[in-house]
């Protein structure tokens, strides 16, 4: 929570036998008045240092509020949450050969 504003994130872990340069998963969400906003979460940001996620290996995704906007709302009002996309590169910024299983 950022000065009222939840900030979604999600722990993710690499199950995978290959290392994971960028991970991004947007989630929809849904706030307790019925409308729906798409957050994206990210391991890093796209053009900047690398923060790869090693076999095996945990990772924070976050909202990186400096390039998206806040929910604008608390943790509490959020309803409902759903995977709508994610961005999965390898080393080289090749495509993830396996796929991504997310859980919100």
């Amino acid at each position: 929570m950022l000065f009222g504003n939840c900030v979604p994130s999600l722990v993710v872990e690499n199950n995978s036998m290959e290392i994971i340069d960028y991970l991004q998963v947007d989630v929809a969400v849904t706030l307790e008045n019925g409308q729906e906003r798409i957050v994206e979460l990210k391991s890093a940001y796209r053009e900047g240092v690398p923060d790869p996620i090693g076999v095996g290996g945990k990772a924070t995704l976050k909202q990186h509020l400096d390039t998206s906007r806040a929910l604008g709302v608390g943790c509490g009002d959020l309803k409902i949450r759903r995977v709508v996309r994610t961005i999965c590169e390898a080393e080289g910024g090749k495509s993830c050969a396996s796929s991504v299983s997310v859980q919100p």
